[in-house]
């Protein structure tokens, strides 16, 4: 996305985006919140979505990762955004091993990125 128009608030975007993960998950009543140990989006105690861009001239590069059926051992080998692996988790443990259709998943993430994005013009 191009920033540079847009007020040139990195953090800002970095909120709209946890905002779409935020109202996706609410389709299937998980409730999910931001935590001020960093960026990305948590249930509970658990990490389920991360942020990663990088800004060149005030275009962002990048996204979001939403855990849906993740395997969570491919954590194990690194500290993911710094936190330890056993703080990761996917929609699928969230729903008690039931996760919904990726195609499901990508129809919600994009509703609600058109929503939150709405007043945010590319």
């Amino acid at each position: 996305m191009q920033l540079r128009d847009k007020g040139r608030d990195l953090h800002r975007f970095l909120r709209l985006l946890e905002d779409v993960v935020i109202d996706t998950l609410a389709a299937w009543d998980v409730t999910a919140t931001r935590d001020p140990r960093g960026t990305g989006v948590f249930v509970g105690q658990k990490k389920i979505a991360s942020i990663g861009i990088a800004v060149r001239r005030w275009v962002t590069f990048h996204g979001l990762a939403l855990n849906v059926t993740t395997d969570l051992a491919a954590f194990t080998p690194i500290r993911p955004c710094g936190f330890s692996a056993d703080i990761m988790t996917n929609l699928e443990v969230e729903l008690g091993g039931a996760a919904p259709p990726l195609s499901k998943v990508e129809t919600e993430m994009t509703g609600a990125f058109r929503r939150r994005f709405a007043e945010y013009p590319c």
